[in-house]
């Protein structure tokens, strides 16, 4: 069966970030998404900041070979957990 594709024009949601429908075939898409969640399991999981003023951030993170602390980046978790190293 041919899969005809329909001629979209690519959308700018925000300055600098652009959609381009169809850009990823569904299969690696899949990927993508297996792989981000791969790396938010462990060895530091995904997780919401507590910032300095103690408001917990409104989204999670993981930061593959970095963790995020408060206003830098470390190559350990709060508890001294090393880090995943960044998928190749």
């Amino acid at each position: 069966m041919m899969m005809r594709l329909i001629a979209r024009e690519r959308d700018e949601i925000a300055p600098g970030a652009v959609h381009v429908p169809d850009w990823l075939a569904l299969e690696k898409q899949r990927r993508i998404v297996e792989a981000c969640r791969a790396w938010a399991v462990a060895p530091v999981p995904m997780r919401a900041v507590i910032l300095p003023s103690g408001h917990q951030m409104s989204v999670k993170m993981v930061c593959p070979g970095w963790h995020w602390q408060p206003y830098r980046y470390t190559r350990t978790d709060d508890e001294g957990a090393q880090v995943a190293e960044f998928p190749q």
